[in-house]
């Protein structure tokens, strides 16, 4: 491993640690909302049950809920951003490492995703025990708001009387519109983060094919031969001009071996296209092949430089890698050139 993939590595880890930190940070927070807000809340409506005079405060108890689902609503997009932020750091760690050494997203999708995640099952036991209360609720509310329905409550609270008569439609319209907006919030989060997921892996494919074709040409000027060889498939078939396909890696390292036992290859490449879809990918390179006799060898002469263009095929593997598996190569035979 390079210096350089040190660094890398070490820079995604010190974020993917910044982003669990901020995921504590919020549990931190949630649990501070559930002993400050809700415990208290809760003696509050046993201390409403406990005197007739106070029932009508079981009211707001619907009302409350809805704040409570909208505070759960908020924390489930965020824990969606970290955790899809997370899924991307370990993945670029995991391609540094070229093996699957951090898992994290494996325990995520058990944990988080799936009807019978211990998440999901917490979230409907909760869900399951704030409509129970709500119903357990209602008789005590319509008994609660019934002395206030009376001719004097009338003429004393005014308009403010049709709150209380219309409680219960007043009610369900708000928890309508606000499942309805929180439902229209959490699927649009839920998009957005998604097809950010999905630019950010396709800009990491891309980077990485950029990473490999670099690296590909300082292996070739190094006379490197086992650096190039794990950057391509063993079934790679490579296309030249005026000759039979090149197939197989074994062909290929027997050709390149025969070439730098005699000379020098630099090679330079500028990226015209580069494409990603799903695990293929294609590059449209402009190459400049420059062949130099070494010295002492039978063919010593001039160097050769030849320019044209390749098209290569990429297929991804699965520990997120990527190799080359086809090669057109458009550059003219060496006594073309020029």
């Amino acid at each position: 491993m390079t210096d350089e993939t040190k660094a890398v590595i070490d820079t995604l880890y010190k974020e993917f640690q910044r982003i669990n930190s901020k995921s504590v940070a919020t549990d931190d927070w949630f649990f501070r909302f559930l002993s400050i807000a809700v415990v208290p809340f809760l003696a509050f409506l046993a201390y409403c049950l406990a005197n007739p005079g106070y029932r009508i405060f079981v009211a707001t108890l619907p009302f409350l809920s809805l704040i409570g689902l909208a505070v759960v609503a908020v924390l489930t997009t965020h824990y969606q951003y970290v955790g899809a932020y997370g899924e991307y750091l370990t993945r670029r760690i995991n391609e540094n490492l070229g093996k699957e050494e951090i898992r994290e997203a494996e325990f995520n999708r058990v944990c988080y995703q799936g009807w019978h995640s211990p998440v999901t099952v917490s979230y409907a036991m909760g869900l399951g025990v704030l409509v129970l209360l709500n119903i357990l609720a209602v008789p005590i509310i319509n008994s609660a708001k019934r002395p206030f329905v009376t001719e004097r409550h009338v003429q004393q609270l005014g308009w403010a009387i049709m709150l209380v008569k219309h409680y219960w439609l007043i009610t369900i319209i708000s928890a309508i519109l606000t499942v309805a907006a929180l439902l229209a919030s959490y699927l649009r989060v839920q998009g957005l983060t998604q097809k950010l997921l999905k630019e950010i892996s396709m800009s990491t494919d891309e980077q990485a094919i950029r990473d490999l074709v670099a690296q590909w040409h300082r292996a070739t000027a190094a006379g490197d031969v086992d650096a190039i060889l794990p950057l391509m498939a063993e079934d790679v078939v490579f296309l030249v001009p005026g000759g039979p396909p090149m197939r197989g890696r074994g062909a290929f390292e027997q050709g390149l071996r025969g070439v730098l036992a005699s000379h020098r290859v630099d090679s330079t490449g500028d990226i015209q296209e580069l494409e990603v879809s799903g695990n293929l990918a294609y590059c449209w390179n402009v190459l400049t092949v420059r062949i130099t006799p070494l010295s002492g060898a039978l063919s010593s002469g001039n160097a050769v430089e030849r320019s044209g263009s390749a098209l290569s095929i990429f297929r991804k593997q699965s520990n997120g890698s990527w190799v080359l598996v086809r090669d057109a190569n458009l550059l003219p035979p060496p006594g073309d050139a020029g």
